[in-house]
């Protein structure tokens, strides 16, 4: 009997050891491999602002489905980490502590409707945190991060108050959303007057098409028991399954370079501006496009290099950049 035991338990050990190896282990073993293989020195860590962290408490933060994503390799190059600005106030934590360190964050991505002051997901908190940490945030982008903000609204129409918290970080600074309800669509066109843009090397408008069968289809948006099926917002959500952006850029001044547009009505869904520091090279890009739902990879990696790529240096100082800027946005104005 002893013996059987004995046996028993070593059985369970060696299960024990070879799920540990698999679980966690062999991963790690399997992105070292493949960092080598593809020449990657240091992943960039990419914090992701969502609602909250207890799954059942927030809508679905489709990041988490990219993280483990290896076309292109941005599993390997590219460290996520989550975080919800509401619950790190509630433990009493300073989210800037790490958000504006250089040295811990590269990228900062705001999740879709994060800010757009919900006090039911905690995006008024996250909210009031930005638009107060609003100096070290801009000063954060002047040594080189990289901020980029998804779409942001309210029952399904676009508002301005989340993008303001970003762009009154620069002084006289104007991106203004068209004020229309329900206005999604999933067509969208490169502005070919920025296809030498970094963000937009080796891309063309089939990188922009929304493929059958993306995470938008495949996943509940909303928690069950939070989301009232009853409200015009959530009908709407599923009259449009398929959505790549909602709403646009009616007004934007001249540092904000209009990269990819919606083709419905050939206004801005994506812009971009350099925030040059002493040393370093930093960028803001805000969207009303919904990235991470539709898996536009090719435009994800191409954002996550940004600031690494020499053309972009070069460019931020480029003051023909900003003139032929003026020129777009001003009839986007007389519009």
């Amino acid at each position: 009997m002893d013996t059987v035991l004995v046996q028993a338990i070593i059985t369970l050990l060696v299960g024990l050891v070879l799920g540990a190896v698999g679980h966690w282990i062999w991963p790690m073993i399997d992105d070292w491999c493949a960092r080598r293989r593809l020449r990657i020195e240091r992943a960039r860590k990419v914090v992701v602002i969502y609602d909250r962290d207890k799954y059942s408490k927030r809508r679905h933060c489709f990041w988490e489905d990219i993280r483990r994503s290896k076309e292109l390799g941005l599993r390997y190059r590219l460290h996520f980490k989550f975080m919800s600005i509401a619950d790190e106030l509630l433990k009493r934590k300073n989210p800037s502590c790490e958000l504006f360190d250089r040295r811990q964050t590269d990228i900062i991505i705001i999740n879709w409707d994060a800010v757009n002051g919900d006090p039911v997901y905690g995006s008024d908190r996250a909210q009031q945190f930005f638009e107060h940490y609003r100096p070290d945030m801009k000063a954060w982008m002047e040594e080189g991060g990289l901020l980029m903000v998804e779409s942001q609204g309210a029952s399904w129409g676009a508002i301005q108050r989340p993008y303001d918290c970003f762009v009154r970080c620069f002084e006289d600074s104007q991106a203004e959303i068209a004020r229309e309800f329900w206005k999604m669509g999933e067509e969208l066109l490169i502005n070919e007057e920025y296809l030498d843009y970094p963000i937009l090397s080796d891309f063309s408008n089939e990188d922009l098409v929304l493929r059958r069968g993306a995470l938008c289809e495949k996943k509940a948006w909303f928690p069950r028991g939070i989301a009232r099926p009853t409200t015009l917002g959530y009908k709407e959500h599923f009259r449009h399954p398929r959505k790549v952006y909602r709403g646009w850029f009616e007004r934007c001044s001249s540092e904000w370079d209009p990269l990819i547009l919606a083709k419905e009505s050939e206004k801005p869904v994506l812009v971009c501006r350099a925030v040059p520091g002493k040393v370093e090279v930093g960028a803001c890009i805000l969207t009303t496009m919904f990235l991470a739902s539709s898996e536009l990879t090719k435009l994800i990696s191409n954002i996550a290099d940004l600031p690494d790529q020499r053309t972009w240096r070069e460019k931020s100082t480029d003051l023909t950049v900003v003139e032929r800027g003026k020129v777009i946005k001003q009839s986007l104005q007389a519009d």
